[in-house]
């Protein structure tokens, strides 16, 4: 009997092949050992569990008309659009029959038919009317059997599965250095394809790549998106075909987590006395570094530098060079970035502090001692010899600078009287240095003043003395006197009174007479001059 049945059924494929359109379906021989009831409100139908394929391609397919038989005479019609309507459920409940269908029979290792009946009892449950119901039995019209809940269950969690996302954050946490593993807890994410070559997946683990920047990706259901069709025909079992579960996707965002860095750079220029323009906080070279990261950086204009979007992570910050007129910073910070933070880093710099110290002293004019003079003013300028401080000497006759690193030119202004004063000194400083300075001014020394040559082209005649003007009184006595001395008493005596007169006194007569000689001879160039006037 069945070897016939075979080959009546052979012979009708065969007939029908030569119509492309031809879609017709019949009963293949019952599954041995399952059976079905069917209560239809109290009446019980006891059935083989026969399944039914297509004859053109001998597929499987699913009945989804309760209590209605194949007609395998009937030349199907395919319906392609909107399936659910024409069997009047919904189509969320449509595109259940054929997810069932999909992981029912020939899924995997579903290979004995009996899945075939377990699938078709699932199918039957979404299409039956109210009031009607279905169970196995293990043998025609037996009791009802709890044999084959197993395999239902399971094509059960196949189904309820299919619905469940992955057990992601919509947002997930990344990072720029490390792989990153996570584990879906709902065992579905071998079912997903990733759209992202940032992320992979393996068996039931998604693994994200380092990444600098946030990113998105999307798992898609992995189907080939093969719809199940309905075949129908009047008065006959309407049947499914089976298709995979239809595709589906869900989008998921990397978050690399980010935080802010601000860097703030000052000068303290508390020790110094000038600060010139120029001595500023910018065009500061930073390098920010760890063993993922290396970035150089330069303050701006106001000494700061802002850097956003930095991964989160431990990092060093060291300055890599710096003004001429800063101290060297060879400091390393350790700089902790954190999530949608900003962490900011005040870092002071000391300018250099060049230091300039005078010790003024003078020598004591009376004593030839060094002392300390004080109140002795200096002046220091810049290389444009403009003013930049002014200082006086204490009682010690110190006076101290404080510059930075330049050209200068240091002056005394003023100090004591009759003395002299420094030269100019030129100062320059390219380094840090303490220059100490010593001076020592000594007496201008004022010669004694001589009398002005008489440039007269006059010649000097020689000055003679006006002889003294002698007055004699001619009253004469001769004395003869007789004694032991007579010879020397014979000698004439003439007692005479001398008085010498001097109209001018001895310095009047000197004026005097260099006034009578002057006044001859301009009386004398006259005469000269007028002579010669006449003869010309």
């Amino acid at each position: 009997m069945k070897k016939t049945l075979v080959v009546l059924m052979t012979l009708f494929m065969l007939s029908i092949k030569c119509n492309a359109a031809s879609n017709h379906f019949y009963l293949d021989e019952a599954i041995p050992g399952i059976y079905t009831v069917m209560d239809t409100t109290t009446k019980l139908a006891s059935n083989y569990v026969k399944p039914v394929r297509k004859v053109e391609t001998g597929e499987y397919v699913y009945c989804v008309s309760p209590g209605v038989a194949i007609n395998p005479e009937g030349n199907y019609i395919k319906i392609t659009q909107n399936m659910w309507d024409k069997l009047n459920i919904t189509k969320e409940k449509y595109e259940k029959i054929q997810i069932i269908s999909y992981f029912g029979y020939m899924y995997q290792n579903h290979t004995d038919l009996k899945w075939y009946a377990v699938t078709q009892y699932l199918i039957w449950q979404e299409v039956l009317p109210s009031g009607w119901s279905v169970y196995f039995t293990e043998t025609l019209a037996g009791p009802k059997t709890t044999a084959f809940d197993s395999m239902i269950n399971e094509l059960k969690s196949l189904v309820n599965d299919y619905y469940k996302r992955p057990n992601f954050k919509t947002v997930l946490k990344g990072n720029y250095k490390n792989y990153r593993t996570i584990e879906d807890s709902y065992n579905v994410l071998s079912n997903y394809i990733s759209s992202s070559s940032k992320v992979t997946i393996n068996g039931n683990k998604l693994t994200l790549a380092p990444s600098n920047d946030d990113y998105n990706f999307i798992l898609n259901y992995n189907t080939t998106n093969q719809k199940s069709y309905l075949y129908t025909y009047n008065n006959a079992q309407w049947v499914v075909s089976r298709g995979t579960p239809p595709a589906k996707s869900y989008s998921f965002e990397v978050d690399v987590p980010k935080g802010n860095l601000i860097i703030n750079k000052t000068i303290d220029y508390s020790d110094l006395e000038y600060i010139p323009s120029d001595i500023k906080a910018s065009n500061i070279r930073f390098v920010l570094y760890n063993d993922y990261y290396n970035e150089e950086f330069v303050t701006n204009d106001d000494g700061q530098i802002v850097i956003d979007n930095l991964n989160i992570d431990k990092y060093y910050l060291k300055e890599l060079d710096s003004s001429i007129y800063l101290e060297p910073n060879e400091e390393i910070y350790e700089i902790s970035i954190e999530k949608d933070n900003t962490v900011t880093k005040n870092i002071v710099n000391q300018v250099i502090v060049n230091n300039i110290t005078i010790d003024k002293k003078y020598e004591d004019i009376n004593t030839l001692e060094e002392k300390s003079e004080g109140n002795a003013t200096f002046c220091l300028y810049d290389s444009k010899e403009e003013e930049i401080l002014r200082k006086t000497t204490n009682e010690e006759g110190i006076v101290n600078f404080k510059v930075p690193i330049g050209n200068y030119f240091l002056k005394q202004l003023s100090g004591l009287n009759n003395y002299d004063l420094i030269d100019t000194q030129e100062i320059v400083f390219t380094n840090k240095q303490d220059l100490n300075l010593s001076f020592l001014n000594k007496p201008i020394i004022v010669p004694v003043a001589e009398d002005p040559i008489n440039e007269d082209p006059i010649t000097e005649e020689p000055i003679v003395e006006e002889p003294i003007i002698k007055k004699e009184q001619t009253d004469t006595k001769e004395e003869i006197i007789d004694g032991p001395h007579t010879k020397k008493n014979k000698e004439i005596k003439k007692e005479t009174n001398k008085n010498y007169e001097n109209p001018q006194t001895s310095d009047n007569i000197y004026l005097y007479l260099g006034l009578m000689i002057i006044s001859l001879l301009i009386f004398f160039i006259k005469i000269l001059n007028k002579k010669k006037e006449i003869i010309n």
